[in-house]
């Protein structure tokens, strides 16, 4: 359920402060970073390492949604 509408927070047009909750080893960061980088120099990008496959991930990434939740990213 955490992709529901009702979950879904408002996005700015001009994001400052992004999480990106991924694996640190995977073609997803390198490609986010890249077109991050070139279109917003001053963004600020912060990345939840987190396992995306496997018997574990559903777990994991559930609770780094949460811990990005918590903090204050647009």
């Amino acid at each position: 359920g955490y992709f529901k509408q009702q979950h879904k927070k408002q996005l700015p047009k001009f994001p400052k402060n992004i999480a990106i909750i991924t694996s640190a080893t995977g073609a997803a960061i390198k490609d986010m970073l890249r077109v991050a980088n070139k279109r917003w120099k001053l963004l600020k990008v912060t990345l939840f390492d987190t396992v995306v496959q496997g018997e574990t991930s559903g777990k994991n990434i559930a609770k780094n949604i949460k811990k990005a939740d918590n903090d204050d990213f647009d």
